[in-house]
């Protein structure tokens, strides 16, 4: 399998998924989080909490909210 590496121009123009895929996105990692922390996954709690806090900006930006 090769690797390749973006330069920091394509970085940039990389754009992100829709709306509703950020949404649902966040919406799984929050019950996924309340599933664990129902069941005693202290674990998939912590997942689940990541999940909601790496996945929010990317509902801010492709909802088109503003980050401030």
């Amino acid at each position: 399998m090769e690797t390749k590496n973006l330069s920091i121009g394509q970085m940039e123009g990389i754009e992100g998924g829709n709306c509703a895929m950020s949404v649902i996105s966040v919406a799984a990692s929050a019950l996924g989080a309340g599933i664990s922390l129902a069941s005693g996954q202290v674990w998939g709690v912590a997942l689940g909490v990541a999940g909601i806090y790496s996945g929010t900006p990317a509902v801010v930006k492709n909802c088109g909210g503003s980050p401030e």
